[in-house]
């Protein structure tokens, strides 16, 4: 990210809130976003700018929209003159720009998905996409990291107590890309920020879910990022594997250990069994030695221990979209902890489903087909569009997902009839290609939606052309 590129997308920041700024009195406002940890934590966020101002707003969560849909939706709400759309919107900006003009609308995209090549020219249209001034929106910035310095122009106060969702979107779309999961570009700025002010705090430690509060065998039964082979989702392998390598999961008393109990030879021992038992099972030593990294905790939530970990909080947002219970995820961001045991129940749920479904594939109780370059995995009687990017991005680090094959393809069931979506990701890295590109120009030769990042896609497909539409992409790809 050049300092050029920085101040051109500041000044832009800068120009929007400043339009925002006059929008505001006027209201109300229909804010519409995506449903994942990064689209709730953006929601949030400008939510709570609306509530200071006493702005009355209107929040719908929705799936990415094809342009139809998306025209559908605002044409829905009438009343509704000054619409934000989070991490969506920039792949319709044509259509976004006639309706600005025709139903008198006033417009707010915040986007850091890959646009489209269409530009924009209509005033009722204000955009912030770093990708428009050279900064990668895949790995740099999320929507909740943008909406996010947004905030901080419009508010400052609202801005600095909304930094660890910031922290939370990136986590929740996996842009921890830098050496021992550091943040890179925008992200480590706004990561910068949040320590500073106390509000995060962060340490390298083993990234085995819940390491602070669970039984050690219980952690790493529920890892899923990273996935440890032969051990995410199953306790009696877990309890024979850390005694395996002489760490005793049980005390004298049969109560369960935990990683403040282990010695220091004992963590030692640990890391670099895991990162060995990785490899064994296929996992490229990179990838396994991500074991070890930062953990970022939100301080304020010490007492709450599925918010405390800024990772489980993002899962817990996932979880939350993905079975369509997206407004205790956002009551959630907004501080409701009334609403907490509710929110664990549906993290439980979430995770019963992710696990029940692994294990499905893993029997090969569903179709997995084998092209040249292409696995698809078809869930189609299995699950639905929500589910179906979690499924795929634990799938691309699974080892028998790996070696030879390019791309990961699964099928799941459409909320549109006679349509499957298909979640799309790279199993190797391909420099300068942009998977995300290469789906939205497919998907457009064949009429349906698509669109993503360099290494994970979606695409809404009618079903009479999937096939055609993988074949396709199978040779085009590199």
């Amino acid at each position: 990210m050049s300092l050029n590129n920085a101040k051109a997308f500041n000044s832009q920041l800068k120009r929007v809130a400043s339009y925002l700024e006059k929008l505001v009195s006027e209201g109300p406002f229909l804010i519409i976003s995506h449903y994942d940890a990064d689209g709730l934590s953006s929601a949030a966020i400008i939510a709570n700018i609306l509530i200071k101002r006493k702005t009355s707003f209107h929040i719908k969560i929705i799936e990415q929209p094809s342009a139809e849909d998306l025209r559908l939706l605002i044409e829905k709400y009438p009343e509704y003159k000054c619409l934000i759309l989070c991490d969506m919107g920039s792949r319709h900006r044509k259509l976004l720009e006639e309706m600005a003009v025709n139903l008198k609308l006033n417009i707010v995209i915040l986007d850091h998905h890959i646009p489209s090549a269409e530009s924009v020219s209509s005033e009722k249209i204000h955009e912030v996409n770093p990708w428009n001034y050279g900064i990668n929106g895949s790995t740099q910035v999320s929507t909740a990291g943008i909406t996010y310095l947004l905030a901080k122009e419009l508010d400052k106060d609202v801005g600095e107590k909304s930094v660890h969702l910031a922290v939370i979107g990136a986590l929740g779309d996996r842009q921890d890309q830098g050496e021992k999961c550091d943040f890179l570009g925008l992200n480590k700025l706004i990561l910068k920020d949040a320590l500073e002010r106390k509000i995060i705090s962060r340490e390298i430690n083993i990234r085995l879910f819940g390491i602070r509060r669970r039984p050690l065998h219980k952690c790493l039964e529920y890892t899923i990022e990273p996935y440890i082979p032969g051990l995410t989702g199953d306790e009696r392998a877990c309890i024979d594997f850390l005694k395996r390598i002489s760490i005793e999961p049980f005390d004298h008393e049969g109560k369960p250990r935990y990683l403040k109990d282990l010695s220091e030879d004992e963590v030692k021992t640990l890391v670099v069994e895991l990162v060995k038992h990785m490899i064994c099972e296929g996992v490229p030593p990179q990838e396994a030695e991500k074991i070890l990294g930062y953990s970022y905790f939100i301080n304020a939530y010490e007492k709450y221990p599925e918010l405390y970990d800024a990772r489980e909080f993002a899962s817990l947002l996932n979880a939350c979209g993905r079975l369509r219970e997206e407004w205790i995820g956002i009551l959630i961001c907004l501080n409701k902890l009334s609403y907490y045991n509710e929110v664990l129940n549906i993290l439980n749920k979430y995770r019963r489903i992710l696990s029940e479904t692994l294990k499905t594939i893993s029997e090969e109780k569903v179709p997995i087909n084998y092209l040249n370059k292409t696995i698809v995995v078809d869930c189609f009687s299995l699950i639905d569009e929500r589910i179906s990017g979690a499924i795929s991005s634990i799938l691309s680090s699974k080892p028998m997902f790996k070696g030879k094959y390019t791309l990961l393809a699964l099928i799941a069931s459409s909320s549109k009839p006679n349509h499957v979506k298909v979640s799309f990701r790279l199993l190797k890295d391909i420099p300068k290609f942009s998977l995300g590109d290469l789906v939205s120009k497919i998907a457009k030769i064949t009429g349906c939606e698509a669109g993503g990042h360099e290494k994970a896609a979606g695409a809404t497909i009618p079903e009479e052309k999937i096939n055609w539409f993988l074949r396709t992409l199978e040779r085009e790809l590199p």
